[in-house]
Protein backbone atom coordinates (compact mmCIF):
# COMPACT_ATOMS: atom_id res chain seq x y z
CA UNK A 1 0.00 0.00 0.00
CA UNK A 2 2.60 2.89 0.70
CA UNK A 3 4.67 1.61 -2.61
CA UNK A 4 1.52 2.34 -4.11
CA UNK A 5 1.12 5.91 -2.68
CA UNK A 6 5.03 6.65 -3.14
CA UNK A 7 4.38 5.25 -6.82
CA UNK A 8 0.96 7.54 -7.78
CA UNK A 9 3.39 10.91 -6.31
CA UNK A 10 6.30 10.43 -7.95
CA UNK A 11 4.20 9.99 -11.44
CA UNK A 12 1.85 13.16 -10.02
CA UNK A 13 5.03 14.91 -9.23
CA UNK A 14 6.48 14.06 -12.64
CA UNK A 15 3.76 14.87 -14.74
CA UNK A 16 3.19 18.56 -12.67
CA UNK A 17 6.80 19.15 -13.82
CA UNK A 18 6.91 17.66 -17.37
CA UNK A 19 3.08 18.49 -18.94
CA UNK A 20 2.28 16.75 -21.99
CA UNK A 21 2.62 19.17 -24.62
CA UNK A 22 -0.92 20.65 -26.45
CA UNK A 23 -1.57 20.07 -29.41
CA UNK A 24 -1.90 22.82 -31.69
CA UNK A 25 -4.39 22.86 -34.69
CA UNK A 26 -3.45 23.60 -38.00
CA UNK A 27 -3.95 27.24 -39.06
CA UNK A 28 -6.29 27.55 -41.52
CA UNK A 29 -7.36 30.81 -43.95
CA UNK A 30 -5.15 32.66 -46.29
CA UNK A 31 -1.24 32.55 -46.26
CA UNK A 32 -0.08 35.74 -46.41
CA UNK A 33 0.54 37.68 -49.60
CA UNK A 34 3.98 38.26 -50.88
CA UNK A 35 4.38 41.77 -51.17
CA UNK A 36 5.55 43.95 -54.30
CA UNK A 37 7.35 47.41 -54.45
CA UNK A 38 6.45 48.57 -58.08
CA UNK A 39 6.93 45.02 -59.30
CA UNK A 40 9.40 44.06 -57.34
CA UNK A 41 9.10 41.42 -54.80
CA UNK A 42 10.04 41.88 -50.85
CA UNK A 43 12.08 38.86 -49.66
CA UNK A 44 9.09 36.95 -46.86
CA UNK A 45 10.37 38.53 -43.79
CA UNK A 46 11.12 41.64 -44.88
CA UNK A 47 10.58 45.01 -42.42
CA UNK A 48 9.76 48.36 -44.07
CA UNK A 49 12.27 50.93 -42.55
CA UNK A 50 10.74 54.46 -42.91
CA UNK A 51 13.46 56.51 -43.93
CA UNK A 52 14.55 59.05 -46.69
CA UNK A 53 17.52 57.33 -47.98
CA UNK A 54 15.35 54.99 -50.45
CA UNK A 55 12.32 55.13 -52.19
CA UNK A 56 11.53 51.91 -50.29
CA UNK A 57 14.04 50.38 -47.60
CA UNK A 58 13.54 47.29 -45.67
CA UNK A 59 15.50 44.55 -43.63
CA UNK A 60 15.40 40.72 -43.66
CA UNK A 61 17.10 38.02 -41.85
CA UNK A 62 19.32 36.78 -44.63
CA UNK A 63 22.90 37.28 -46.31
CA UNK A 64 23.92 39.56 -49.19
CA UNK A 65 24.25 36.15 -51.16
CA UNK A 66 20.93 35.02 -50.73
CA UNK A 67 19.22 38.32 -51.52
CA UNK A 68 21.26 38.65 -54.70
CA UNK A 69 20.14 34.82 -55.80
CA UNK A 70 16.64 35.49 -54.51
CA UNK A 71 15.98 39.04 -56.59
CA UNK A 72 18.37 37.31 -59.71
CA UNK A 73 15.62 34.15 -59.75
CA UNK A 74 12.74 36.06 -59.04
CA UNK A 75 13.10 39.10 -62.00
CA UNK A 76 13.88 36.62 -64.68
CA UNK A 77 10.40 36.83 -66.05
CA UNK A 78 9.46 40.50 -65.49
CA UNK A 79 9.72 43.99 -67.74
CA UNK A 80 13.03 44.34 -65.42
CA UNK A 81 16.27 43.21 -67.52
CA UNK A 82 19.23 43.09 -65.05
CA UNK A 83 21.76 44.75 -66.41
CA UNK A 84 24.48 44.35 -63.62
CA UNK A 85 25.42 43.35 -60.38
CA UNK A 86 28.63 44.38 -58.67
CA UNK A 87 30.48 43.98 -55.14
CA UNK A 88 30.93 47.04 -52.94
CA UNK A 89 31.86 45.38 -49.81
CA UNK A 90 34.04 47.53 -47.54
CA UNK A 91 36.59 46.42 -45.22
CA UNK A 92 34.04 45.78 -42.14
CA UNK A 93 30.60 45.58 -44.45
CA UNK A 94 29.36 43.11 -46.97
CA UNK A 95 27.92 44.98 -49.51
CA UNK A 96 26.69 44.55 -52.94
CA UNK A 97 24.37 46.95 -56.17
CA UNK A 98 22.28 45.52 -58.30
CA UNK A 99 21.06 47.52 -61.39
CA UNK A 100 17.57 46.74 -63.42
CA UNK A 101 16.10 48.27 -66.54
CA UNK A 102 13.04 48.38 -68.32
CA UNK A 103 12.16 50.88 -71.22
CA UNK A 104 11.33 53.69 -68.55
CA UNK A 105 13.33 53.69 -65.34
CA UNK A 106 16.93 52.19 -63.96
CA UNK A 107 16.31 51.17 -60.69
CA UNK A 108 19.49 50.30 -58.39
CA UNK A 109 19.51 47.78 -55.55
CA UNK A 110 22.10 48.28 -52.68
CA UNK A 111 22.39 45.75 -50.11
CA UNK A 112 24.09 45.35 -47.28
CA UNK A 113 25.05 43.41 -43.94
CA UNK A 114 24.78 45.30 -40.45
CA UNK A 115 25.06 42.59 -37.66
CA UNK A 116 21.98 40.17 -38.17
CA UNK A 117 19.93 41.61 -40.81
CA UNK A 118 20.76 42.54 -44.64
CA UNK A 119 19.44 45.98 -45.36
CA UNK A 120 17.58 46.25 -49.40
CA UNK A 121 17.41 49.90 -50.32
CA UNK A 122 15.97 50.41 -53.87
CA UNK A 123 16.38 53.80 -55.99
CA UNK A 124 14.53 54.67 -58.97
CA UNK A 125 16.24 56.83 -61.80
CA UNK A 126 13.63 57.79 -64.05
CA UNK A 127 15.46 57.96 -67.97
CA UNK A 128 12.34 59.91 -68.99
CA UNK A 129 11.34 62.63 -66.29
CA UNK A 130 7.81 63.90 -66.29
CA UNK A 131 8.28 68.16 -66.50
CA UNK A 132 6.14 69.31 -63.14
CA UNK A 133 3.38 70.95 -64.20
Amino acid sequence: MIKMIWGGLIVLLFTACNPAPIPVPPVEGKTAEPKFWRGFPVMPGGVEIDDDIAAYHYTVIADVDTVINFYREQMQDTEWELIGIGDTSMADEESAAMWFANDESTVTLQIWSKTVVTHVAFMIDSRYPTPLQ
